[in-house]
């Protein structure tokens, strides 16, 4: 198949085409059926992932140039430290419900995976809320931030567990044509109300934003939970109850890992610096990491679901080792491009330092390679998310310490060298205990 002939496909067609051609001449192979699923999941999810990038670019960029580095930071505090709170919640069993529900289509399987997993869910995050919001004087200090914020970031982090919980059912139902559907008018709820909530009510400080994501994250949740209710009989399954928690277990303390890498720089520039640095940090992380992260995640969405069904994945890590070139090559690149191009729609509040780009330009290359590979290795079970475990563990451990010793240091560059050293121990580590296991047939 070459090129010039699917310019007379529709552009839904025309993306599936190309994304045909680029993997015939990358692996040198026709595409099977399975790989033929996949592309097609995979250019829905791109092209409703790009509408809603684009929404979210105009969100993020028009919401930090209006509001400032200060109430900016304020936001993306909050949004931190929910990502820490809802991993108690969540506790590794979407991931666990993706895996399993991804493995078999059968549903009276699915039902019960999806009800079990729902009432699991259900009874931490009232559990955990509940001493969360006790303990609120207690962590609201140990945080350095007032106890009005830990209110709002306990509540933050409860809507986006509910969000992330349903739309990860749909990823394990193999549901992606809804599911990327569902991205733009995601996108499209969060700017409206954004612009509403600043222009109309005159609500010019970080509260906009946080409304705004929260409606956002409630009533795509409520629209897929009505869409998905035949699945849900909030009967709990002893048995998947088992086999769910023991590979939960795994992804909790990877989750909480992994958490702790995107989002302890921000509180740890909040300790050492200022709120406003924050926002600064955060725009420079939006504008690279968040890039090259929103691209992949269109791939890993569909890639993942796909390769649980394989029991053999030699040919899968075959395929993956030859897509890091590629990675390397196009990454750098387009992360200095978009760095270039986003922080100039931020405005002169946000200064522009070159060094920094290339410092969030590699950390966002290393970021993308260790996540293509931790996923894939997620995909094999119970041992793969061992090296998942091991690998966010080292890399989260590593970047606590580099950022403490390196942020009073140096500043903002402190806090994106510990990023990219933490991720190269990390990688290596990994990569070096999969050789070693060779439980993988990967080399």
């Amino acid at each position: 198949m070459g090129i010039p002939k699917i310019w007379r496909y529709n552009l839904q067609q025309y993306l599936t085409g190309l994304i045909k051609w680029v993997y015939e001449k990358i692996f040198n192979t026709k595409t099977s059926s399975e790989v033929d699923t996949f592309i097609d999941n995979l250019s829905y999810l791109f092209t409703g992932t790009m509408l809603a990038t684009a929404l979210s670019f105009a969100f993020n960029i028009y919401a930090g140039r209006v509001l400032g580095p200060i109430e900016y930071g304020k936001f993306t505090l909050v949004q931190s430290i929910a990502m820490f709170l809802q991993v108690q919640m969540l506790l590794g069993f979407s991931t666990a419900m993706v895996k399993y529900n991804s493995e078999d289509i059968n549903s009276v399987r699915q039902k019960k995976i999806i009800s079990t997993t729902y009432l699991i869910v259900l009874g931490f995050t009232c559990l955990t809320s509940t001493s969360y919001f006790l303990l609120a004087p207690i962590i609201s200090e140990l945080l350095q931030i007032s106890i009005e914020l830990f209110y709002l970031a306990i509540l933050f982090a409860v809507l986006f567990v509910f969000y992330h919980l349903t739309s990860t059912t749909l990823q394990g139902l193999h549901q992606m044509k809804m599911y990327s559907k569902l991205k733009p008018i995601y996108s499209i709820i969060l700017l409206s109300c954004f612009l509403v909530l600043l222009h109309v009510y005159n609500i010019i400080s970080f509260e906009s934003m946080f409304i705004s994501t929260c409606i956002a994250n409630l009533l795509i949740g409520l629209f897929i939970f009505k869409k998905i209710h035949k699945y849900i009989g909030f009967k709990l399954d002893l048995p998947w109850t088992k086999t769910l928690s023991k590979y939960s277990i795994l992804m909790i303390f990877a989750d909480l890992s992994f958490v702790l890498q995107g989002n302890i720089d921000r509180i740890f520039i909040n300790k050492y610096l200022f709120i406003d640095d924050v926002g600064l940090y955060t725009a420079y992380y939006y504008a690279s990491i968040n890039v090259i992260n929103i691209l992949l995640g269109i791939f890993i969405t569909a890639f993942f679901p796909t390769i649980c069904k394989f029991k053999q994945k030699e040919d899968i890590f075959k395929k993956v080792n030859r897509l890091l070139i590629y990675i390397i090559l196009v990454g750098l690149p387009l992360t200095l491009a978009s760095q270039n191009i986003i922080l100039r729609f931020y405005g002169d509040q946000y200064v522009i330092d070159y060094f920094l780009m290339i410092l969030f330009a590699i950390a966002a290359v290393l970021t993308a390679l260790y996540r293509l590979y931790i996923w894939t290795f997620n995909s094999t079970g119970i041992q793969g998310a061992s090296l998942n475990l091991i690998g966010n563990g080292v890399i989260a451990i590593s970047n606590v310490l580099l950022n403490v010793l390196l942020i009073p240091l140096i500043g903002l560059k402190g806090a994106v060298v510990a990023t990219i050293v933490s991720y190269i121990i990390g990688i290596s580590l990994v990569l070096i205990q999969s050789k070693r296991d060779k439980y993988l047939g990967h080399q």
